[in-house]
């Protein structure tokens, strides 16, 4: 069995707010999984910025280095 990849692609434009939300649905609300795959998403360029932010890559902090609380 040969498998091809198709080469057609989908276009659909979704709020950064909507991608986060879809992906936290998939990714059963871990911040630090949805975030590091939002940066994959735009840094593989499956996922584009427009406007102001057209072009940018994100810098994808690893989950240990982000504090969870405040500190007393």
């Amino acid at each position: 069995m040969v498998m091809e990849r198709s080469t057609s692609t989908t276009t659909r434009t979704l709020t950064l707010m909507e991608l986060v939300q879809a992906l936290g649905a998939v990714l059963t609300d871990d911040d630090a999984a949805v975030a590091s795959a939002v940066g994959a998403l735009v840094n593989s360029g499956a996922v584009r910025f427009q406007g102001a932010l057209a072009g940018r890559r994100v810098r994808v902090v690893p989950s240990a280095a982000v504090p969870t609380r405040l500190a007393a």
